[in-house]
């Protein structure tokens, strides 16, 4: 098999999506774990203000993409637009240092967040990786780092994929 980026675009557009979705289902348990420890809150390092961050945001994004590879986006994209939406604050939060995740949950977090940018745009990118699969990648990543799921189990699952 070449590059994980050629294997991804090798597939059909609905067997990229579902191939997302599993690898952040798998995912998911990490951001979870860390919720149920952690308070999801930030200073905005500008102004002061505190912000919080829903704690099923990622598990809002498993369930559209559920909906969106059942009947397709004209029915939820108003939901994807509002999702997505919610994810603004935090990632620049991120970006800007004043929410520190540590590196599985972020890669997760993120996943999440490519996910539902890929569904919302469909991909009219020509240069680099697309949303999509910059997702299947930060899962797989965070799937790794974590322990998870081993480097075996993972081309497991890639294979099954295509």
């Amino acid at each position: 098999m070449g590059s994980l980026e050629e294997f991804i675009k090798s597939l059909p557009e609905d067997k990229q999506f579902s191939l997302a979705l599993k690898l952040l289902k798998k995912a998911i348990p990490l951001w979870d774990e860390f919720i149920n420890e952690k308070n999801l809150s930030y200073k905005d390092g500008l102004v002061g203000l505190k912000h919080n961050v829903s704690g099923d945001l990622p598990l809002k994004v498993v369930k559209l993409t559920e909906k969106f590879l059942e009947c397709g986006i004209k029915d939820i994209k108003e939901k994807i637009l509002s999702v997505r939406l919610e994810f603004t604050d935090p990632v620049v939060a991120l970006q800007d240092d004043d929410w520190n995740l540590p590196q599985t949950v972020l890669l997760t977090f993120y996943s999440a967040y490519n996910l539902i940018n890929a569904i919302s745009e469909k991909d009219s990118e020509t240069f680099g990786p697309s949303s999509v699969s910059v997702s299947i990648n930060q899962s797989i990543d965070a799937l790794e780092k974590s322990k998870t799921l081993t480097p075996e189990q993972i081309k497991d699952i890639l294979n099954r994929a295509g």
